[in-house]
Parts: structure tokens; C-alpha cells; sequence
């Protein structure tokens, strides 16, 4: 945060709890942990920044929030990380989790709302899949990602920011108005000049990255989503089976009852992203959904030290203010050029999985907040 122009001086905290690994997508590199810092530190430039790091392991992930709720010191949390579903599915099968850790989780997650400390997750950057496509040898399935899909925490998405510009030769986009996030973006240029892509490795990654999205199998439609328009019918297409970008794919249409996430959304992209900076590399150009959690957090920590009492989970009255003339949501409700690789906008509707209840405006809504 120094670097970055952002006071640090008795602001910037590290509690471990069970071990030195920083808990970040799985990923221990000092790049997340500043993206974190930095995003939260300077939102709520007043704020002290407080980081759990754990051991990258279900045990591991159990004493960050332990000990966070415990010590009841933040009034706001943020997570970068999360698996599938499926992944979760396959260790339980082979007896290397217990089933219950589902309900353990959601538990714990709810005694910290029931504490008042607002927990905000990252929905993941692998849109409405749970894992990595570029990683990935076979089609995968729509899965919902953990913990993101908890009733207990605001699941935070990404959405990509309106630009032209060309990053290679034959490379370009050209995104007129906010959207969600999804690598569909690029996908004209690669038909068009697939070698390029390989020339340049990290716009090939962009093809298959999204703004993760979707319906839980392991959690129900929670009470304050229930009755919601969108919520539990969703539009898509297949976006990773479309014969060509003329072609396009198809809008289908379904049902499916569950937890729906996001919940909110916010630039993500890293093509529109945040300039960030840390000792192992410098300055660069990060994005993800890693980027809008503590955004979020950082958010709720401002409009806490106006109140007397702690905001808690949001979502309850977020989803019961998008349903009013006066919602502090810009909806992400187009059907076309507005999807996480397979979910897409519902027209006219409150909500849709790729982009949740829409972006949030801030002075809007902590006025409405009660």
C-alpha cells in the first residue's frame, strides 16, 4: 500500500493462524496478498487492514475464520478463495473430507453474520465451470463454486469495464458499455487469428477466464432470495460449444432451485483492471474477482463508521432494496455480449447468475441501508 501512495503505518496487520501460507485462490505468492491489501487499504484509507493467513487446507480454512470471528475485531472480511462443488463432491466420495463439511462451513460463516462482521467472497474467475479451463482436458461441467455459494456470505463478481483497444495484431475488442465478465470477448480475434493467441500466452488465458456464476447443488435458495425475479431461472448459452463466432450460440432457457450467486458485481477484468504493486514484481496490471471482495469489504468498513451498530449480511435487505423503485443496483440484464462463458442476462428481470443484482451504487445505498 506504501507504494501506492496509501499510509501504512500502524494499519496493515498479519495474524497467522495455523500456519504461514497466505489463504488466496490456493495461491501463496506475495501478488494476491497485495491485490487484497491494496484494493481494501485504499478504499478505506482510515481502516486498519487485518490478514488471517492459514494453511491451504480444509483444517487450514476452518481456523482463518475461527480465529477472525473469534477475536470479532473486523467488522468486514473478504476471501479470494474457493473449488467446485464437484471438487468437493469427489473428496467426500473418496472419503478425504467429511461429508458435513458443508454444514460446518455454513455454520461457521453464520455465526460471523450473526456476530455482525460482513464476509464478502470472491465467486471465482472460471465463470459458471468451478475450475480452470485452460488446466482442463476435458469439457467440464457447470458447477457452483464453494464457498462463494454460501447463504451466509455476498458473493462478489466481476464485470468488465467499456473499451477499444487493439493488444496485438489482430487482437482487439471493443466492449461499448459495462458487461460481465467472460473471455467471449476476445473470442472473434481467435477465430480469426488463432496464432496470435499463442504468441501471446496471457490474452490466450483471458479466452477462458469469467466472472464465476451459477446455482448450488450443496446449498437451497435462501429465504431473502426466494420470490426474487431471475432467481432460479436462467438464460445461457454454450459459449465453449458454438461451431463459430457467426454461428454464435443459442439461448436456452432453464430452472434449477438452489443458492444463485453472485450477488453483486464490479470490474474484474484484468484487461480493465487495477494497477498493483508488490516486491516480487512491481507494478502490473491484475484483475479478477480476488480484486472486488475486499473492494466490498473496504465499502462496508466506510459506511460502518457512520453507524452504531455493524451492517452484518447484506444481503437480506440488498436483495429486498433491488426490488424497490428506489434500488441502488445498475442492472447487467442484456442476453447478448453480457455472459460468464455460459450464463447471460434475463431481460427485465432483477437478477441473472452472471451478473447478480448489478453494480452497486455506494452513496446510494448506505443511504437506504437501515
Amino acid at each position: 500500500m506504501a507504494a501506492s501512495g496509501v499510509p501504512t503505518t500502524g494499519r496493515l496487520e498479519t495474524k497467522t493462524t495455523g500456519g504461514a501460507t497466505v489463504m488466496d485462490n490456493g495461491d501463496d505468492s506475495d501478488d494476491e496478498t497485495a491485490l487484497d491489501a491494496e484494493q481494501a487499504g485504499t478504499i478505506a484509507p482510515r481502516a486498519k487492514v487485518r490478514v488471517y493467513t492459514a494453511k491451504f487446507s480444509d483444517t487450514g480454512w476452518l481456523d482463518a475464520f475461527t480465529t477472525a470471528f473469534a477475536e470479532n475485531r473486523a467488522s468486514s472480511l473478504s476471501l479470494s478463495w474457493g473449488l467446485s462443488e464437484n471438487i468437493l463432491r469427489d473428496l467426500n466420495r473418496d472419503h478425504l473430507l467429511t461429508p458435513l463439511y458443508g454444514d460446518i462451513m455454513n455454520t461457521l460463516l453464520a455465526q460471523g453474520a450473526i456476530q455482525g462482521i460482513s464476509t464478502f467472497v470472491a465467486s471465482g474467475d472460471t465463470g459458471a465451470y468451478g475450475q480452470n479451463l485452460s488446466e482442463s482436458s476435458a469439457m467440464p461441467g457447470i458447477e457452483a463454486d464453494f464457498p462463494a455459494d454460501s447463504p451466509w456470505v455476498t458473493a462478489t463478481g466481476g464485470s468488465t469495464l467499456p473499451i477499444k483497444k487493439t493488444f496485438a495484431p489482430g487482437i482487439s475488442v471493443n466492449v461499448t458499455r459495462e458487461r460481465t465478465w467472460g473471455g467471449d470477448i476476445f473470442f472473434k480475434s481467435y477465430h480469426q487469428h488463432p496464432l496470435q493467441f499463442i504468441k501471446h500466452p496471457n490474452l490466450l488465458e483471458e479466452l477462458t477466464a469469467a466472472s464465476g456464476g451459477g446455482i448450488s447443488r450443496l446449498y437451497g435458495t435462501p429465504k431473502y432470495q426466494q420470490g426474487v425475479a431471475g432467481v432460479n431461472t436462467y438464460n445461457a448459452r454454450k459459449y465453449l460449444t458454438a461451431v463459430g463466432p457467426k454461428s454464435g450460440p443459442k439461448l436456452i432457457h432453464g430452472y434449477r432451485s438452489g443458492r444463485n450467486y453472485p450477488d453483486v458485481v464490479a470490474n474484474a477484468d484484468p484487461i480493465t483492471g487495477y494497477d498493483i504493486y508488490s516486491k516480487n514484481s512491481g507494478w502490473e496490471l491484475m484483475g479478477g474477482t480476488s480484486a472486488v471482495a475486499p473492494q466490498f469489504a473496504a465499502m462496508a468498513a466506510v459506511m460502518n463508521s457512520d453507524r452504531s451498530q455493524r451492517m452484518g449480511l447484506w444481503n437480506p435487505q440488498l436483495y429486498a432494496l433491488a426490488q424497490t423503485d428506489h434500488s441502488p443496483f445498475t442492472r447487467l440484464d442484456a442476453a447478448t455480449n453480457n455472459g460468464n462463458l455460459y450464463y447471460v442476462g434475463q431481460p427485465g428481470k432483477v437478477y441473472n447468475q452472471a451478473a447478480g443484482l448489478g453494480t452497486v451504487n455506494f452513496e446510494k445505498l448506505a443511504r437506504a441501508y437501515q
